[in-house]
């Protein structure tokens, strides 16, 4: 699967989802950057140059809110 989010090393854009989510949970300085500006967090952090046209929205669930978000599927791959 080509990386929307620009995954170095052969990566799948999940590893490096995974590794985002790892980090901000770790690490309490990346999460606030993450949630103020996320392509310039990843990028820092993790050397992903992130195509312009893609957005990146971060949301943090609560004790009483969940989310869950529906992967993009290309349509000529599903069968």
């Amino acid at each position: 699967m080509n990386s929307r989010l620009g995954a170095n090393n052969g990566e799948s854009e999940q590893d490096l989802e995974i590794q985002v989510i790892a980090k901000a949970l770790q690490d309490s300085d990346f999460k606030q950057e993450l949630m103020a500006s996320p392509k310039r967090a990843i990028a820092k952090e993790f050397g992903a140059e992130l195509p312009a046209d893609i957005q990146i929205r971060v949301v943090e669930e609560s004790q009483k809110v969940i989310y869950i978000v529906l992967p993009y599927l290309v349509k000529d791959k599903i069968k």
